[in-house]
């Protein structure tokens, strides 16, 4: 585990201590989750920019906007599979 990676997950912990000597259960088990996930959240983020900058730069297949706009879901729905996220909604 790198420095990055420790150093956020002590965050993550005092966090999660602090938020449940004042907070309810569910809002601390959801705080804890997209605290504790945020660098996959930001790699989804990243990951979904570069396709978007490379359909950009290269093209694509495209023929409306509605088309565009449902590949981008696929493409972000896929991602957040691979790195294990979910909506917040869903949670």
């Amino acid at each position: 585990m790198n420095l990055y990676k420790l150093k956020y997950k002590i965050r993550v912990l005092w966090h999660t201590i602090i938020t449940m000597s004042v907070g309810r259960l569910e809002d601390v088990q959801q705080n804890f989750l997209v605290t504790f996930n945020g660098y996959k959240y930001e790699s989804v983020l990243y990951d979904l920019d570069q396709q978007l900058r490379s359909w950009e730069k290269y093209g694509h297949n495209f023929t409306s906007a509605g088309e565009a706009i449902e590949k981008t879901r696929e493409v972000l729905h896929k991602l957040m599979d691979d790195e294990g996220v979910k909506f917040l909604i869903d949670m």
